[in-house]
């Protein structure tokens, strides 16, 4: 009786945690649209002039390749498909 309550509750267990992850899988990310140029400001930088993360219009943090950019600065990015790559914006 123990073995199959034991059986039972590791099945059970087993089946939650295959179902949180395919439930986190199917998170979408937000991340401009592929191609066109997005204005951006960069939220977090590498500490070696690289920024990393950016914010977007609606508020929500994406990753990006962003090389000679620092938290704050302006930038003009564009989602190539699978990075999202940032230059500084022109004036």
């Amino acid at each position: 009786m123990l073995r199959n309550l034991q059986r039972m509750f590791g099945g059970t267990v087993a089946v939650v945690c295959l179902v949180s992850t395919l439930a986190v899988a199917q998170t979408p990310t937000q991340t401009p649209p592929q191609g066109q140029p997005q204005n951006l400001i960069c939220s977090k930088d590498d500490g070696k002039g690289d920024c990393v993360a950016a914010m977007t219009a609606d508020g929500k943090e994406i990753v990006v390749v962003g090389e000679g950019l620092k938290r704050g600065e302006a930038m003009t990015c564009v989602n190539t498909g699978n990075v999202v790559n940032c230059k500084p914006a022109t004036k």
